[in-house]
């Protein structure tokens, strides 16, 4: 290799990378401190990017349809503006709407839970009773075991009056991150309408930077991944919206017609967790069926029954006509990234890990193709001749 100038920077790049590495190593906990740390100062600045990245997705649909044949330069001028204004205005009117009605219906829901709490104690006392009476070896064991609902119960809340102390600490500690939580989410939104209202802007002097380094190349790449990147988280926010507004309706409305309890909560909730992929609905389901529960035991067998049906009237049906094919990744690697994603990331990492590995599986696949095409019209090897 010619050691140039080229050459010699690429290996004091890889030495400093080994280096780093190294580091990070055998200084673990205080890297990993100095990456949240880190991580914390840009965290506004990341709530606001993905704010801007899907409000984009409506306001794209609005802008492209708002005033398409105005040639005015004024109404060219205003076209940014007033898509945002109406992206946000639809935003938070839907907002708006899930809060007054679910807040009302949540608030039912809890002084209803806690009326039917005390019923639901004693339907679990009478049937260890009626166990007991047409059991008499259980009957035996239970009291060996001293199952006393009454004094658990008591322990219990003596437990919890002794933790009070611990609970003020806690709740003092949430309300401060709920109020430090709110300021970033505040600036993360100033700074979204920011990157929403000159993202041509940024996104030229981007590459304006590039094109001065000599580095045409990698500007080439780099905006192919971007445009990729755009076109499949945007066909996933979509495809999962609509997929889990059908699904919410179907619940709400079959729900209804069952006359089973908390229908609209339970529905609406069914839709929000259904955004995150494969796992999203059972974690409403689950939610779902221990709301009913406490009410009727047997209506909550019946949704956990009508849960399994119209999942699968949902995965083989709607979803493939809804969402398709959009992203472009096989259901084993969806399975793949929703777990890797959750241990990651939590809820947030599920979510968007499958548009990530969509991005990397289209990359690795494209790839491949261009080293294949490379090899069917590289000449072919000359034969080895065996020696006499």
């Amino acid at each position: 290799m010619e050691l140039n100038r080229r050459n010699m920077f690429r290996i004091a790049l890889l030495i400093t990378f080994g280096i780093a590495v190294f580091w990070v190593f055998e200084n673990f906990s205080a890297a990993k401190a100095t990456f949240f740390w880190v991580l914390s100062l840009f965290t506004p600045f990341l709530i606001g990017a993905c704010i801007a990245f899907i409000l984009n997705v409506p306001m794209r649909a609005i802008e492209r349809h708002l005033w398409p044949n105005a040639k005015p330069p004024i109404a060219q001028k205003l076209r940014r503006p007033a898509a945002m204004a109406l992206t946000l205005l639809c935003f938070f009117g839907v907002l708006s709407i899930l809060v007054f009605l679910i807040v009302p219906e949540l608030i039912r829901t809890a002084s209803s839970i806690s009326a039917q709490i005390p019923l639901f104690l004693t339907k679990i006392e009478e049937l260890f009773n009626n166990i007991n009476q047409k059991l008499p070896e259980i009957t035996g064991q239970a009291s060996s075991l001293n199952l006393n609902l009454e004094k658990t119960i008591e322990s219990f809340f003596s437990m919890l009056g002794g933790s009070v102390s611990m609970l003020t600490t806690g709740l003092f500690r949430f309300v401060s991150l709920l109020f430090g939580g709110a300021a970033k989410a505040v600036f993360g939104i100033i700074f979204a309408f920011y990157l929403l209202a000159q993202k041509e802007t940024l996104s030229g002097q981007f590459q304006r930077v590039l094109t001065a380094y000599n580095q045409e190349k990698l500007l080439g790449r780099l905006t192919h991944i971007g445009e990729l990147t755009n076109r499949t988280f945007s066909n996933f926010l979509t495809g999962q919206c609509l997929e889990a507004l059908i699904l919410g309706s179907l619940f709400f409305v079959s729900m209804t017609l069952f006359r089973m309890p908390y229908a609209l909560l339970i529905s609406v909730l069914i839709a929000v967790t259904a955004l995150i992929p494969i796992v999203g609905a059972f974690i409403g389901c689950i939610v779902g069926a221990l709301l009913i529960l406490v009410q009727n035991p047997i209506q909550a067998i019946w949704f956990v029954v009508w849960f399994l049906v119209l999942q699968q009237i949902e995965g083989n049906l709607i979803y493939p006509h809804v969402v398709g094919s959009s992203v472009g990744l096989p259901g084993l690697w969806v399975l793949f990234a929703v777990t890797v994603g959750g241990a990651v990331g939590g809820i947030i990492g599920m979510f968007v890990s499958v548009p990530i590995c969509s991005v990397l599986y289209a990359l690795g696949k494209e790839e491949v193709r261009r080293r294949l095409s490379l090899k069917k019209k590289a000449p072919p090897k000359p034969a080895v001749q065996e020696k006499e």
